[in-house]
């Protein structure tokens, strides 16, 4: 599952896939919003981390530790920005994140 391309590999982005990523990375700056959630992933699925993105569907990685599904991720929304710009699809607005009681 994991992405063979490092971020700093990854083509120059258009600008409206850089501003769309430029506001996630801002909704998490600015408020306690979590555009990436990080679990663990059981023995049976291989163990590791699973990292996903609620805002947009479909966008995951993993990594053996934390970290390496933190910095995995990074490319996979930089590669899901870039096919939904590609297809011509609305990329979704972050939301606040869920508040867990």
């Amino acid at each position: 599952m994991t992405s063979s391309r490092a971020v700093g590999d990854l083509a120059p982005a258009s600008s409206m896939v850089m501003e769309t990523l430029a506001r996630l990375i801002d909704a998490v700056r600015n408020s306690d919003a979590k555009a990436v959630v990080i679990e663990p992933l059981s023995e049976e699925d291989g163990g590791g981390f699973l990292a996903t993105v609620p805002d947009l569907p479909g966008c995951m990685s993993d990594g053996d530790t934390r970290e390496e599904a933190a910095r995995n991720v990074g490319a996979a929304i930089v590669c899901w920005l870039e096919e939904a710009e590609a297809l011509g699809r609305t990329i979704p607005e972050p939301r606040p994140a869920l508040r867990i009681a």
